[in-house]
């Protein structure tokens, strides 16, 4: 049956700040960008599927946007761009903007092609995930004195809508390029010993070639453990892990093969 399930009430940071409402949001996998409309000039991530969140200043307005390996933010101030390929441990700034007076309002993806609005209610979409930026369609909305709210995309149609509520649709077949989802390999993930005292084998299986990842998160979401193997063959691997110097607990588990995400408890008992 289809349906669905609260994986969290709110998101806090540190357990102790509670924000009602987003004004935007992000997902890729099990990691989670948002960011609160009580607070505009931060973004949150959660790496466990939204249990416990992580707080990451930016000084900046921020709306986020995520494929497999990479997040990109947009900013308002100061305009701009901003990337991780870490899930946003770290971020590169790319110094662009197709219009140094008008901020960026949203962005979306379809296909490999990014797109963008600004405060002209321009449309732009870029090929080189977001470092250029060519103008696509410029509307009249904003002659109206408004100001688009949101985006989205399909694969030849582009959706906008502005601040009295119109809908606006654009043909972008010309310009969307599309990427062939691989095919996802049937993945099996074994911990061995399990519960771990400090050291343990992690088990995959791989029906077929794929890129391989292997993280673990603690309860903060703070990511203690990482190997990847981008051109994993087929069968099994077996990768060593330590938890020396680990506090006793509950971790999180990530093993992701190409789009595939498959999370396992692990618990580390000295």
């Amino acid at each position: 049956m289809w349906g669905w399930r609260e994986i969290a009430a709110d998101i806090t940071a540190g357990g102790s700040v509670t924000f009602p409402s987003l004004r935007s949001f992000a997902a890729q996998g099990g990691h989670l960008y948002a960011v609160p409309a009580s607070q505009l000039f931060n973004l949150h991530v959660s790496h466990d599927e939204g249990r416990t969140w992580q707080e990451i200043p930016r000084n900046y307005l921020l709306y986020p946007s995520a494929t497999p390996g990479r997040v990109l933010i947009s900013s308002t101030s100061p305009a701009g761009f901003f990337r991780s390929h870490d899930n946003g441990a770290s971020w590169d700034t790319l110094e662009v903007n197709p219009a140094p007076n008008k901020s960026p309002v949203r962005i979306a993806e379809a296909g490999s092609t990014l797109f963008m609005t600004d405060q002209d209610c321009k449309l732009y979409y870029s090929k080189d995930d977001a470092v250029t930026w060519t103008l696509l369609v410029d509307h009249k909305a904003c002659d109206k004195g408004n100001t688009y709210s949101d985006l989205t995309l399909s694969t030849s149609k582009a959706y906008a809508t502005d601040q009295n509520k119109f809908i606006y649709q654009a043909d972008v077949s010309s310009v969307v390029t599309t990427v062939e989802a691989p095919e996802e390999a049937e993945v099996q993930v074994q911990i061995a010993p399990h519960p771990v005292q400090t050291q343990s084998l992690l088990g995959v299986y791989l029906a077929a070639p794929a890129p391989l990842a292997a993280e673990v998160y603690d309860v903060l979401g703070r990511r203690v453990f990482v190997k990847r193997d981008p051109h994993a063959r087929a069968g099994d691997h077996t990768i060593p892990l330590s938890t020396e110097g680990w506090a006793s607990g509950t971790y999180v588990l990530r093993v992701t093969v190409a789009s595939q995400v498959v999370t396992r408890a692990l618990v580390v008992a000295y």
